[in-house]
């Protein structure tokens, strides 16, 4: 199940898609969260691969790196929990990425900090085009607010 979260400034929004992830399914409630997940990203307008910052890129992130590379849409490597490690360590991380994908970016982020989440928010809005607020300015997310 797919959420949605709605960020919304004087530039425009952006509706981010947290997908169910992207996996090897076992069994066909797996391959039917796949399937979305892999629709989804050839829906979008930008897509954000999120990983941490290791240098080790398993079968999980190489499964979706492969699927990346058949995405005609802006492709943005989101490096999160950069400060769990030290700047030094961020460039093999960004060589061993750039060498299996051509991204259009690369921004390390500390989602948790806020250390340039705003640098991530201002390229999201470089590649996007002009059109309608799919949301009203209030919304955050498509999920119910529990009281």
């Amino acid at each position: 199940n797919r959420i949605q979260t709605v960020y919304t400034d004087k530039r425009g929004q952006i509706v981010f898609v947290d997908t169910p992830g992207i996996h090897k399914a076992k069994n066909k409630l797996g391959e039917y969260m796949v399937g979305a997940a892999e629709k989804t990203i050839n829906e979008v307008d930008v897509v954000c691969f999120i990983v941490e910052p290791s240098t080790y890129i398993g079968a999980g992130e190489q499964h979706i790196i492969e699927k990346l590379k058949k995405v005609s849409s802006p492709k943005i490597l989101v490096i999160n929990k950069v400060d769990t490690v030290k700047k030094e360590e961020l460039l093999p991380v960004i060589d061993c990425y750039s060498k299996e994908l051509e991204f259009d970016e690369i921004i390390p982020v500390s989602a948790r900090n806020g250390n340039n989440v705003d640098d991530l928010v201002d390229t999201i809005f470089k590649y996007l085009t002009y059109g309608p607020m799919f949301y009203d300015e209030d919304t955050v997310t498509d999920q119910p607010m529990r009281q």
